[in-house]
């Protein structure tokens, strides 16, 4: 049985005891954290048919719909192959362990979701339309998604991007976990003309959401672990790092959760199946 000592746990200083794939034991110990242990996240949405097509069609803004069109007639078999292994190195290399590329659904379909029974099995992405409606039709809408099961994914560096930032407006992220709506990050675009910008990092993202929503860095990581894995079902375990759970979670440099996103991107060592993944994030 190997140990990782020192490290943050849900505000506690712990030491982590590997036994092989699982982790054996998590014990208390005295003294400050030198780590921050983030379990392997999942991205609910991201759009892998679009990735990596900037550098050959730059939209003239806000023309981004129009360049890919354009781009369309490119995408042949072996041109969306070689495009999205780029995408999924990229995440697999970020401590990614699953990801969805994406429908869309709207908000405004939570009345057929209790009316159908399927609460808990539809997700929305984006839900943009929330900043141009009434505060209070708002809060009516988000009650009764929350109400009926919705969950919903939203992206921080896309929409902040391609959306004003006025106090209050998309993607009202404190707003829906208020209501208490499943809420889950996802990347979205990646290096296309909706964002030419970013990668499949889902701690950047939560990076992100924490600055433009001033969310609680420690509060808000289940919306990158566990709460994509209770939503999804891609997984056959919940995202947590606790005793006979797999040993598949990343070791930040940091002393806690503050100080784990202060800095743009911070060093991290990935662990899979408790064994220590030699592969650095892009």
């Amino acid at each position: 049985m190997t140990g990782l000592d020192a490290l943050h746990l849900d505000g506690r200083t712990v030491r982590l005891c590997l036994q092989g794939g699982p982790i054996g034991a998590v014990d208390p110990v005295d003294g400050s954290a030198t780590g921050v242990v983030l379990p392997l996240p999942l991205d609910p949405h991201v759009d892998l048919d679009k990735t990596h097509v900037i550098d050959r069609c730059a939209p003239a803004a806000p023309g981004q719909f129009a360049a890919m069109a354009g781009d369309i007639p490119r995408w042949a078999q072996d041109d969306v192959r070689h495009r999205m292994t780029l995408a999924l190195e990229d995440a697999w290399a970020n401590s990614v362990r699953a990801l969805r590329s994406h429908i869309d659904w709207g908000v405004g379909d939570a009345p057929l979701t209790a009316r159908h029974g399927m609460a808990g099995q539809v997700l929305s992405g984006h839900a943009s339309s929330l900043s141009i409606r009434a505060e209070a039709g708002v809060r009516r809408m988000l009650d009764a998604a929350a109400r009926a099961g919705f969950a919903l994914t939203v992206m921080p560096t896309t929409n902040g991007y391609l959306q004003d930032n006025h106090p209050g407006r998309p993607p009202r992220l404190q707003e829906a976990l208020a209501a208490a709506m499943e809420v889950l990050l996802g990347a979205d675009n990646v290096r296309d003309p909706f964002f030419p910008f970013g990668s499949y990092d889902p701690l950047d993202s939560h990076r992100q959401a924490v600055l433009t929503a001033q969310l609680d860095p420690a509060k808000t990581v289940p919306i990158m672990t566990t709460a994509p894995a209770l939503v999804l079902t891609m997984c056959l375990t919940p995202g947590r790092t606790a005793a006979g759970e797999p040993a598949d979670f990343s070791v930040i440099a940091a002393n806690d959760w503050p100080d784990a996103i202060s800095p743009p991107s911070a060093a991290r060592q990935i662990y899979r199946a408790g064994q220590p993944d030699k592969r650095k994030p892009a």
